[in-house]
């Protein structure tokens, strides 16, 4: 007992020391960049490439629940990047890419955004964090404190909305694809209890959910889904997001909604498998695989061990000191990289009925995939 709890006051001591900026939230959110300040998406003068649109700053699932009606209204940007051939006459399918917490700075979103485009999927590449100024050099907290995962998931389905009136694109098949924190976001996307409120009832919906090394630790009281197909990948030595928790969670969806879900495990492949950099150890890095999201009725998200919200950040450091561990694995894996885009457009070959996958190609695959050392950059 004694050793518990001076375990979870080093804890609380350290979450404290990296969190500081987080605890000191101001009391009102300035943004940082106002709608006046950009010029936001005509997607007939201008179709592709970096675009605006309107958003908002979620701080708590509460802003989901009212679609963003009290919370800060600021612009959101993307790339964007259309197949060859998309036209008003011939429009093609889409899919939302959302990046994980290290933010999209080494292009991960742009570079799968550019794979689809390649075979025929637009893809667009939503930027959380350049919108809120965040950078590289910022850490854990502040990005947190900036851009939650309740304001990416409000980018997501903002990012739906504003594709819906793009002449070249189906609305009707527009999904949503994401890495790690991403991942969740867009797994998230699919529960109704945070689609209505953002979409309404008979708004437009999520066609696909693809989930690149997500974690499945989540549950809602309110369990339902708005039904479309799901994808899941993880890599076997993945010790934050393993296999098993998905493997519940895609059973479930299964069996009380009838939602086809795929699930894919990479052999050796660990977290991160499509990052640049070579794998390494992480000790800073949070593991969350113990704590579980719980969604209630009401619209609080706690940690449903704990009983800790998630919806205030003191409380959200002492759900982590309970839960949370230090230190995992990343880096990058060329097979598994490879092999889950080929697995992505295949999954969306089923289940929008394409024949993408018989353009992919070893380029198209190996774009934005760095030599090995010692190899030829050219």
């Amino acid at each position: 007992m004694l050793k518990k709890i001076l375990l979870t006051v080093v804890a609380l001591l350290i979450l404290a020391a990296a969190g500081i900026g987080y605890l000191l939230w101001p009391a009102s959110y300035q943004p940082a960049y106002r709608m006046s300040d950009v010029a936001l998406a005509d997607f007939r003068a201008a179709p592709s490439g970096e675009v605006w649109f309107p958003g908002f700053n979620a701080r708590s699932a509460r802003d989901l629940l009212e679609a963003g009606a009290n919370a800060v209204a600021e612009p959101v940007l993307g790339t964007l990047v259309l197949p060859a051939e998309a036209s008003a006459a011939a429009p093609v399918p889409a899919v939302v890419i959302l990046h994980g917490s290290g933010g999209d700075f080494t292009h991960r979103s742009v570079h799968l955004a550019q794979k689809l485009a390649a075979v025929g999927i637009a893809g667009f590449a939503v930027d959380t964090f350049r919108s809120r100024k965040l950078t590289a050099e910022d850490d854990y907290f502040a990005r947190m404190e900036k851009a939650s995962i309740y304001t990416q998931i409000a980018d997501a389905f903002n990012a739906l909305e504003a594709l819906q009136a793009h002449p070249f694109i189906r609305g009707d098949r527009i999904g949503v694809a994401g890495f790690s924190l991403g991942a969740s976001s867009a797994m998230f996307s699919a529960f109704e209890p945070v689609a209505t409120p953002m979409m309404g009832r008979e708004g437009a919906r999520f066609a696909a959910h693809i989930m690149f090394y997500t974690g499945c630790n989540m549950d809602f009281e309110d369990f339902r889904l708005d039904g479309a197909p799901w994808l899941v990948m993880l890599g076997s030595a993945d010790e934050s997001t393993p296999p098993g928790d998905c493997r519940e969670l895609l059973a479930k969806a299964e069996r009380l909604q009838g939602v086809h879900a795929e699930l894919e495990v990479y052999e050796g492949a660990a977290h991160g498998w499509n990052m640049p950099e070579p794998l390494s150890f992480h000790e800073d890095a949070f593991v969350t695989r113990d704590c579980t999201a719980y969604w209630t009725r009401e619209g609080r998200v706690i940690e449903k061990n704990s009983g800790y919200s998630y919806d205030n950040p003191l409380s959200l450091l002492l759900a982590f000191s309970q839960c949370a561990t230090r230190g995992y694995s990343m880096g990058r894996h060329d097979q598994a990289n490879r092999q889950s885009v080929r697995d992505t457009v295949d999954f969306l070959d089923r289940v929008w009925d394409g024949q993408w996958s018989a353009r992919l190609t070893g380029e198209i695959l190996g774009i934005g995939i760095p030599p090995e050392p010692g190899q030829d950059a050219s």
